[in-house]
């Protein structure tokens, strides 16, 4: 797997978001123009480049070949979702992709399995009312733990388990309460049963922020940071 991480600059001028959408492939324009504000469209656009940048490399480094691109050099790809949302290739759909983006950061990873991506900031939330959509193992664990642990540990879990649905692609579909993750073990549980997802805590240097993956079977994990 390739993981490539990134952190953005939220003052960004319009001058310069604009000539950044110029270089976004014809899907991922569509979504950027969707945004309502400005602070979302700086993260979308600096996904979709970080995403692009990661897939030329990526493939480049599995078959030696690079992606075509039409003559203003943007990338030709088409990213198709599935019925319940989750993006991939139409081209390449042998590689397997995820972004995740909060705050300031954005990434993105490229595996030859499934695979989920999930960042998540620490901000001011319910966590005791947000814990109870969680596995009662979950409730269970978070209850024994008190202050700063207890959120520690509601932030770390909760950035598993977007990473798992992610993974899934059931993303809202996916009731929080239906599965079980372990993080000490790393390990996703459904219906009493070990399954073969795992998950994996990334280490981040900005503070403040959470970093998951979950993937299907063990790969290598390459770690990049880009500028973008």
């Amino acid at each position: 797997m390739n993981l490539y991480l990134t952190t953005i600059d939220m003052n960004m001028t319009e001058d310069i978001l604009q000539n950044r959408m110029s270089l976004l492939c014809a899907n991922r324009l569509k979504k950027v123009l969707a945004c309502k504000l400005k602070e979302d469209r700086i993260r979308s656009v600096s996904a979709g480049l970080l995403m692009q940048k990661g897939l030329a490399t990526y493939r480049k480094s599995c078959c030696a070949e690079e992606l075509p691109r039409d003559e203003n050099g943007i990338l030709l790809i088409e990213i198709a979702e599935t019925q319940r949302g989750k993006p991939y290739f139409a081209e390449y759909p042998w590689i397997k992709f995820s972004i995740a983006h909060s705050g300031k950061m954005v990434g993105c990873v490229f595996g030859e399995a499934e695979v989920g991506l999930d960042i998540q900031e620490k901000r001011p939330c319910n966590h005791e009312k947000l814990i109870r959509r969680f596995h009662e193992k979950e409730q269970k664990k978070y209850y024994s733990l008190s202050g700063e642990d207890a959120e520690t540990y509601f932030f770390r879990l909760w950035t598993a388990k977007e990473a798992y649905v992610k993974y899934t692609g059931n993303g809202l579909f996916e009731d929080f309460s239906s599965f079980y993750v372990d993080l000490d073990e790393g390990t996703v549980c459904k219906n009493g049963s070990d399954i073969t997802t795992r998950v994996q805590e990334i280490q981040v240097v900005e503070e403040g922020y959470y970093c998951m993956l979950a993937f299907e079977i063990e790969q290598k994990l390459h770690t990049f940071i880009e500028k973008i």
